[in-house]
């Protein structure tokens, strides 16, 4: 695995980090660069189990947004949206996100164990907030050639319904 040296500049995540039950679901934590290691969300499976981290900094005037497999999965495809509000996330009338048109999304063929998208800070629109809400989504495929989704970690989009959830990030202040 790649190791990445990404500069923090002033991002810390509203939720908590990932703790020793990634490990026990087979996530290593060392995996994941040391700079993001205070900035990630698990990734989770419709099933609730662990299945990767995704991770969120600054660089410069980009966030940086890695999602990494755990051991025995892989990704096949990723999808992702940043906004300056809840708003800036595609979304049905219903409220629930629409993976088809998130911005950044990627069909991994081969698969692979990890991506990182670069978004210009500029493209978010004003940032007259400090914080940033992002939904990341992947499908994964499993040793057993099963695939399934997962989103990062964090509050739903809609309390019942579907497990589409997003977290944000909090960028200077």
């Amino acid at each position: 695995m790649k190791h990445f040296a990404f500069p923090v500049l002033a991002v810390i995540l509203s939720i908590p980090t990932a703790d020793a039950t990634s490990r026990a679901r087979g996530f290593d934590l060392e995996a994941v660069p040391a700079s993001f290691s205070q900035t990630c969300v698990e990734l989770i499976a419709s099933q609730l189990d662990s299945v990767g981290q995704v991770c969120a900094t600054v660089e410069e005037n980009e966030l940086v947004v890695l999602l990494v497999a755990a051991e025995g999965y892989r990704l096949a495809e990723t999808h992702l949206a940043v906004g300056s509000s809840l708003e800036g996330i595609p979304r049905s009338d219903s409220g629930m996100p629409q993976i088809g048109r998130f911005p950044y999304k990627t069909t991994h063929t081969p698969l692979v164990s990890e991506v990182s998208y670069r978004v210009p800070l500029e493209e978010l629109g004003s940032l007259d907030t400090e914080e940033l809400f992002i939904a990341a989504h992947a499908s994964m495929m499993g040793a057993d050639d099963a695939e399934q989704g997962a989103w990062a970690a964090g509050p739903r989009f809609r309390e019942q319904g579907s497990p589409a959830t997003y977290f944000k990030v909090v960028v200077g202040g």
